[in-house]
C-alpha cells in the first residue's frame, strides 16, 4: 500500500512538473498564443513540415516555448526551416534551466528573449547550439556564471579569431570550421556559444562609429541582473573590457534586436510586432534626449512623419535610428554628444538640419524641400571628445596574456590540418583539372576544403567537367568556405538543362546563368527544383518568358516585407514552398528561376533591381505596379577636382544617393568597375540625386558637403568630386633622438635615423593578435603608392611580450617596399615614445607615430581607427607645406 501511495505521489509530481508553463504570465502568454494561431494559418503552405511537430507529445514548457519562436520569427525561418528543428533548439535551451545552478536564477522574460531564441542576427542557422551545449557544458559545470562567461568566451578564442569577411554572416559552426571571422560573426558565435549553456546573451552594434568609419559589434552577458559587456572570441581578464571601450564612449547609437516582444526597462528605438530594436548606448557613453518636431510646408504638426537619424560615416548620412512622429508631430531620440543630420519626410516633402547635439535640446524641422533647384552645402561636423577607460588588473592581465597564447597555439594546431598546396596538386592531377586553378581554389576553402575537393572529384567524372573550375571561380570566396558539394553539384549538374534562347558570351553565361549567387543570400541547390517544378509552367520557352515568370510570381508570392526582419534573404526553394517573401528575396527567387531555364539574370549591384538579358541589353524587372517602366536613363559624369591631394574613392569620400519616397538612398558602387577610378560616366534611372563628399581629420572631425541635382532622360549631368581641404596644422606631440635602434627579425641592427633620412618615419607598435591592428595592416597596403612616393621609412615593431610562434610578417601582403618588421625588446622604444609624448598607454595597440626627419612626433594614434593610411598620408602631405 505504501509503495502504491509513492508511486501514485510521483505520478502527481511528474504532472505537475511537465504543466509547469514557461511562460507565467498569463495575458502575455495569451497574446503569444494569438499571434502563434495567426501565424499558423499564415504559413499554411508548409504546415506539414512547420506544425506536425505539435503533434509530438509536448511539455507545457516545449509548447509555449515553441508557439513563442513561432509567433516572432522572421519570414526566412519560417520559409527555410522545419519544426523538429525549433524543437531541438527548445529543448537544449531547456534543458540549462536545470543542467547549471544558474539556471534556476534567470528571470522568465530574460530567459525567454535572451537564451530561447536560437537566431541572433542574421546569419545561417545550424545545429551549433546542441554542438556547443554538448562541448562545454563539463568545462563549465561548477563555475560561477561569471567564471562561466568569461571561460566561454576562451573557448571561443581557441576556436575562432578576427578576419574581415563579406557582409553575409556565416553559421556558428561554419565560423569553427574555418577558424575566423569578422566581428559580427565572432559575435554571432559567442552569443550563441552562451546561450547554448542557458546564460542570457545579446549582440551589440554601433551601427557606424562618430569618429571613425566602419561599425562594431560585441557581446553583452546578465549575471545575477546586470548586464556586462566583453569582447567576442577576445577573452579579457574580467568583463566590461575590451579595446572597444573607448570608441563606445564616443559612439552615437549602441543598439540590439529582441526576438519577440519585449517590455524591458531599455529605451526603444522600434517596436514591431515582431521584435524590438532597443537602445543600449547609456551602458557606454554620456547621453541626452533630442527631441524633435516636424511641421509641413504650412507650419502645421506632422502627424507620422518618419525620422531619419542620420550620423556621417563612409561618405553617406548613415540612418542610426529611425522615429515616428506622434500626433503633435513630435518625437525624440537619446543619443550621444556629436552631430547628426536630422531628416523628416512624409514619404514626398521632406526637411532636414544638422544638429550638434551637445548644443540642441529641441529642433524643428519644416518639410518644405521638394522641387528645390539644385543645390549645395557644407557641413563642419563634429564627433564626440575622446573619454577615459577603467584599467583592469595588471596581474590579471599577465595571466590572461598567457592563456591567449595557449589558445592562439590550438587555433594554429587545428588550421595546420587544413589542405596543403602539395595535395591541391595532387588532387588537380588526379582529376586533370588545372593545377593552377585548383591550387588557388583551394587555398579559399580552409576548413571546408573536404566539401569542395568532393565536389571537383565528383564533378570531374561528370559531362560537365569543364565548368567545374568556372563555377568554383563565380561564386565568392566566403561561399567556398560554406558551401556543401550537394549544393555545388546540383548547379554543375542542371546547367544545361536548357540551352539559353539568344546566343551569349560564355563569360555571360558563367557569370548569369551557371553562377549559383545572385545577391547575398547563402548559396543553396534550387536549381534542380525550380527547373523540374517550372519547365512546364513557361513552355514554350522564348524571349518572353522572363515577362512570364515576372507575372506568376505576382500572381503567386505575396510580399511581407516587415516580416523578414533580419533581412537574412529566404532561398528561392524557401520562396516557392511558402509563396511568400520580402522584395529582396522576391527579386532572388526571380533570377534563380531565369537562371535554372537558361535565361541570363542577374541583380543590379547599384540600386538592387533584378534585370534579365534581353537582345543584349538589361531590362529591369519592376515588381510594383506604381513603378513605371524606364525606357531611357540619364549619364552621370563624375570627376575629380584637380585640387584633391588625394584619390577619391567611393564609400570612402563620397557617395552618390537617389530621392526615394522622401529620402536619399546611396547606391552601392563599392565594388563596382565603374567607380574604381574617375572620371567615369554611369548610366541612372532619371530623378533627384545627392553626391555627399566627407574628408576626415586626425581627430575624427569632417568636412562634409552635400550637392543636389538632377538626371534627366538621355541627358548627362557633371559633378565634379571636390574634398573640401583641411585647414590643419601638425602639433608637436613630443620629441626623440632618432639614433635610437631595433632589431629586426632577421637579427640586423638599425637606426630610426637610417630610415628617415629627409622623409621622416612611421614608427608603429603592433599586436598582431587583436582586431586594431588587423585593420591598421589592411589599410596601409590601400595607399601604397602614396607611401612609396613619400619614400619615407616605415617600421612596424612588435614588443616581445606579443611576439607568438605563428607570427610571420610575409601574411601581411601588399605592404609599401619600404615596410620593415622587428623587435621591440621589453618595450624599449615604445617606452620611450610614451616617455617623449606624455602619453597614458592602457596596451591599446596598435600605436602609430609619424616623426619628422628631425626627430619631432607630429601624429600619434592608439588603438582602433579606420582609414589610418590617409591620416598618415594627409599628416604627410601637410608636413611638406
Amino acid at each position: 500500500m505504501k509503495k502504491i501511495f509513492l508511486i501514485l505521489i510521483g505520478i502527481i509530481w511528474c504532472n505537475i512538473l511537465s504543466a509547469q508553463h514557461l511562460i507565467n504570465n498569463v495575458n502575455y502568454r495569451q497574446k503569444v498564443h494569438k499571434q502563434f494561431i495567426k501565424r499558423e494559418v499564415e504559413m499554411s503552405a508548409r504546415g506539414k513540415i512547420l506544425f506536425d511537430v505539435f503533434k509530438k507529445p509536448l511539455s507545457v514548457e516545449q509548447r509555449e516555448a515553441l508557439e513563442f519562436l513561432y509567433a516572432y520569427m522572421p519570414l526566412s525561418d519560417l520559409a527555410d526551416y522545419s519544426g523538429n528543428f525549433f524543437l531541438s533548439q527548445v529543448d537544449v535551451a531547456l534543458a540549462t534551466k536545470t543542467t547549471f545552478k544558474w539556471g534556476k536564477q534567470i528571470p522568465e522574460d530574460i530567459f525567454r528573449h535572451f537564451v530561447l531564441p536560437y537566431r541572433i542576427n542574421n546569419e545561417n542557422l545550424d545545429s551549433s547550439r546542441m554542438v556547443f551545449y554538448k562541448e562545454l557544458k563539463s568545462r563549465i559545470m561548477n563555475m560561477s556564471m561569471k567564471d562561466a562567461v568569461l571561460e566561454v568566451n576562451h573557448w571561443c578564442h581557441e576556436k575562432v579569431t578576427y578576419r574581415g569577411t563579406d557582409i553575409r554572416t556565416s553559421a556558428p559552426l561554419s565560423t569553427v570550421k574555418n577558424s575566423f571571422g569578422r566581428c559580427g560573426e565572432e559575435s554571432t558565435f559567442t552569443t550563441t556559444a552562451l546561450r547554448s549553456v542557458g546564460i542570457p546573451a545579446r549582440q551589440c552594434y554601433t551601427p557606424r562609429w562618430a569618429h571613425s568609419d566602419d561599425n562594431h559589434a560585441w557581446v553583452e552577458v546578465w549575471i545575477d541582473g546586470k548586464w556586462y559587456f566583453m569582447g567576442a572570441c577576445e577573452p579579457e581578464s574580467d568583463l566590461n573590457m575590451g579595446w572597444f571601450d573607448g570608441p563606445a564612449k564616443r559612439a552615437m547609437m549602441v543598439h540590439t534586436n529582441v526576438f519577440g516582444n519585449y517590455e524591458g526597462i531599455e529605451e526603444v528605438n522600434q517596436k514591431e510586432t515582431w521584435y524590438t530594436k532597443i537602445n543600449i548606448l547609456p551602458n557606454y557613453a554620456p547621453v541626452k534626449k533630442l527631441i524633435v518636431k516636424v511641421v509641413d510646408e504650412i507650419g502645421k504638426p506632422a502627424i507620422k512623419a518618419k525620422v531619419n537619424f542620420g550620423l556621417y560615416n563612409y561618405a553617406e548620412f548613415y540612418t542610426i535610428a529611425f522615429k515616428n512622429t506622434d500626433l503633435k508631430g513630435f518625437t525624440s531620440l537619446v543619443t550621444g554628444y556629436g552631430d547628426l543630420l536630422v531628416w523628416a519626410t512624409n514619404g514626398k516633402n521632406y526637411g532636414y538640419q544638422k544638429v550638434s547635439v551637445d548644443k540642441k535640446d529641441t529642433v524643428v524641422i519644416k518639410m518644405n524641400r521638394l522641387g528645390d533647384k539644385p543645390y549645395q552645402e557644407d557641413f563642419d561636423l563634429v564627433v564626440p571628445i575622446v573619454r577615459p577607460v577603467s584599467n583592469g588588473d595588471e596581474k590579471g592581465k599577465e595571466l590572461n596574456a598567457q592563456r591567449l597564447l595557449n589558445e592562439d597555439a590550438i587555433r594554429t594546431a587545428y588550421m595546420s590540418t587544413f589542405m596543403k598546396p602539395d595535395q591541391a596538386i595532387e588532387l588537380a592531377k588526379e582529376v586533370g583539372l588545372s593545377i593552377d586553378s585548383i591550387k588557388q581554389l583551394i587555398g579559399n576553402r580552409y576548413g571546408n576544403y573536404q566539401e569542395i575537393a568532393t565536389f571537383i572529384r565528383q564533378g570531374a567524372q561528370t559531362k560537365n567537367k569543364n565548368l567545374v573550375i568556372p563555377l568554383l571561380y563565380s561564386v565568392s570566396e566566403k561561399d567556398l568556405r560554406d558551401a556543401s558539394n550537394i549544393t555545388l553539384f546540383d548547379h554543375l549538374s542542371n546547367a544545361l538543362n536548357l540551352r539559353p534562347v539568344e546566343s551569349i558570351t560564355g563569360k555571360l553565361f558563367t557569370e548569369c546563368i551557371l553562377n549559383p549567387r545572385i545577391s547575398n543570400e547563402i548559396l543553396s541547390p534550387w536549381r534542380s527544383l525550380l527547373f523540374n517544378k517550372l519547365k512546364t509552367e513557361f513552355s514554350p520557352l522564348s524571349i518572353e518568358t522572363p515577362l512570364k515568370i515576372k507575372a506568376w510570381i505576382i500572381k503567386n508570392i505575396t510580399i511581407k516585407e516587415n516580416e523578414n526582419y533580419y533581412n537574412v534573404p529566404i532561398t528561392p526553394i524557401g520562396v516557392y514552398n511558402l509563396k511568400q517573401a520580402d522584395k529582396q528575396s522576391r527579386n532572388i527567387f526571380f533570377v534563380a528561376v531565369c537562371r535554372s531555364l537558361g535565361f541570363p539574370a542577374r541583380i543590379e549591384t547599384a540600386t538592387g533591381i533584378a534585370q534579365y538579358l534581353q537582345t543584349g541589353q538589361w531590362i529591369d524587372v519592376n515588381f510594383e505596379p506604381s513603378v513605371k517602366a524606364v525606357e531611357s536613363r540619364g549619364t552621370l559624369e563624375i570627376v575629380s577636382a584637380p585640387s584633391n591631394t588625394i584619390k577619391p574613392e567611393y564609400y570612402t569620400h563620397f557617395t552618390i544617393g537617389r530621392l526615394e519616397n522622401g529620402e536619399f538612398v546611396s547606391l552601392d558602387f563599392e565594388y563596382s568597375d565603374d567607380m574604381k577610378s574617375l572620371p567615369t560616366k554611369i548610366n541612372l534611372i532619371p530623378g533627384r540625386y545627392r553626391m555627399v563628399t566627407g574628408n576626415r581629420m586626425n581627430n575624427g572631425n569632417v568636412l562634409a558637403r552635400t550637392t543636389y541635382f538632377d538626371i534627366e532622360a538621355g541627358k548627362t549631368v557633371k559633378q565634379v568630386v571636390e574634398l573640401r581641404p583641411l585647414i590643419m596644422k601638425p602639433d608637436v606631440i613630443g620629441t626623440i633622438d632618432l639614433n635610437k635602434s631595433f632589431t629586426t627579425f632577421d637579427g640586423k641592427v638599425i637606426s630610426l635615423k637610417d630610415l628617415a633620412k629627409e622623409n621622416g618615419v612611421i614608427l608603429s607598435f603592433l599586436d598582431p593578435s587583436r582586431e586594431p591592428t588587423r585593420h591598421v595592416m589592411v589599410d596601409i597596403p590601400l595607399l601604397r603608392e602614396s607611401f612609396e612616393k613619400w619614400n619615407g621609412g616605415m617600421v612596424f615593431l612588435l614588443p616581445t611580450d606579443k611576439i607568438t610562434p605563428a607570427f610571420n610578417s610575409a601574411s601581411y601582403a601588399n605592404m609599401p617596399k619600404q615596410s620593415i618588421f622587428g623587435k621591440d625588446e621589453n618595450r624599449t622604444l615604445l617606452n620611450y615614445i610614451l616617455k617623449a609624448t606624455k602619453t597614458n598607454f592602457e596596451n591599446n595597440f596598435p600605436l602609430i607615430t609619424l616623426i619628422t626627419p628631425s626627430g619631432e612626433i607630429i601624429f600619434l594614434s592608439e588603438g582602433y581607427r579606420i582609414g589610418i593610411g590617409e591620416n598618415l598620408i594627409k599628416t604627410i602631405q601637410l608636413m611638406g607645406k
